[in-house]
């Protein structure tokens, strides 16, 4: 690249900078002037009526000028979390329809000061609802990383180890209690199965070898664990509850 191929491209960089910015001062020329245009707006359609008594004209028009402007500059926020590209087409104008986008801009940023108390607390409640999503999310992960964890953990069953605890089993004929047959639906095998595999289990992990949801696989251990076919034990790890057959699962699966 030669320096006049150079200073081209400088030259481009400055121009597109320059456009950007004058974008943003119009941006927000736009949001001052809509909350103002909105506010004053919402102040003159306002019912006079339920205006509070003893409060001068002048503090009430500041008020609605104020929740307008709020609400005005609050609609890059509400576009962003609708994943609207209106202010992306704004600031880079990609397309080539920024005057567009302006257009419409204005008009949400109008709309959304003259109705001020309603939008701030639909995008306050919005805004919430993400961060409680996304906690949900973080706690998933977390989840998640601390079952492959534990996963990665356990021990095979060693030849020995599964050869003793089909020894054991050999006590029984159905489930610990003595009950000559146990019932196992399809789940259940499939889990009991799963659980033959490794020195314990994570529920999840116990799903997904099995073929079935994470949320059914629950109702399953359950229904083991209280035909004590399952114990609940704990990670050495992490401490979290786990999952391991007993001798009596192993005489159920062989039996069923």
């Amino acid at each position: 690249m030669n320096v006049a191929d150079v200073g081209n491209a400088v030259q481009i960089t400055a121009q597109t900078a320059n456009e950007q910015l004058s974008a943003l001062f119009v941006s927000a020329a736009i949001i001052i002037v809509a909350g103002v245009v909105g506010g004053i707006a919402a102040y003159l359609t306002e019912d006079k009526a339920t205006f509070p008594a003893g409060v001068s004209s002048r503090k009430l028009v500041a008020r609605y000028l104020m929740l307008g402007l709020v609400a005005s500059a609050s609609m890059p926020l509400f576009l962003s979390l609708v994943r609207s590209e209106i202010m992306a087409s704004i600031i880079t104008d990609q397309h080539g329809d920024r005057f567009q986008s302006y257009l419409v801009f204005t008009g949400l940023c109008l709309i959304a000061a003259y109705s001020a108390r309603t939008f701030i607390t639909s995008i306050s409640q919005r805004v919430l609802q993400q961060v409680q999503e996304a906690r949900e999310e973080a706690k998933d992960a977390k989840e998640t990383a601390l079952d492959v964890a534990d996963e990665r953990a356990a021990e095979p069953f060693s030849a020995a180890k599964l050869a003793k605890l089909k020894g054991d089993a050999a006590e029984f004929t159905g489930d610990a209690t003595g009950r000559p047959n146990v019932h196992l639906s399809d789940n259940e095998k499939a889990v009991l199965r799963a659980l033959t595999r490794m020195s314990f289990r994570t529920a999840t992990g116990a799903a997904q070898e099995a073929g079935i949801s994470r949320m059914a696989v629950g109702e399953v251990l359950d229904s083991l664990a209280e035909k004590k076919l399952v114990d609940m034990t704990h990670s050495p790890t992490t401490k979290r509850i786990r999952w391991a057959i007993t001798p009596a699962g192993i005489a159920a699966l062989k039996a069923g």
